[in-house]
């Protein structure tokens, strides 16, 4: 009986615990699984909580890779995008990332490079912060995708 409520506590605290809204962190549950293609050894960063959408990914011979990112925290994208939490002080640590899109009164700023490169070239900045990755707020075909450090 005390396994039971033990497990049930544990389904109940990791369901909680992974809350997508559009402005909330992602904190992994226990033992967390993701899962990425990897092709012709190119390592990466990308991963997707389900098998199903790493598989999609994949092409003949390439190699499933799995990562246990059980209580990582990671960063809700909307925080370091435009007009999130860290925008501001993204854009005055790491001016090159950025293009000024609105020059009127207040300067508006947009992300001019790619996802990866913004990511590789924030990561000290994010880890200071507690994060180990990024939740993208994508949903791929079943379930969502993060990016891990």
């Amino acid at each position: 009986m005390k396994d039971l409520r033990k497990f049930i506590a544990t389904a109940i605290r990791e369901y909680l615990n992974e809350n997508f809204s559009t402005s909330n962190d992602y904190l992994s549950p226990n033992n967390k699984t993701v899962y990425r293609a990897e092709h012709s050894n190119k390592k990466g960063n990308w991963f997707a909580f389900s098998k199903d959408d790493a598989i999609g990914y994949a092409n003949y011979a390439d190699k499933l890779i799995k990562k246990n990112i059980g209580n990582l925290k990671f960063v809700n994208i909307n925080k370091i995008s435009e007009n999130g939490e860290y925008f501001d002080e993204l854009i005055e640590i790491y001016p090159k990332l950025f293009k000024i899109i609105n020059d009127d009164i207040w300067k508006e700023y947009e992300i001019n490079v790619g996802l990866t490169e913004y990511f590789n070239t924030i990561k000290d900045f994010l880890i200071d912060k507690g994060y180990s990755g990024v939740f993208t707020n994508k949903k791929l075909s079943v379930d969502y995708e993060i990016y891990v450090f």
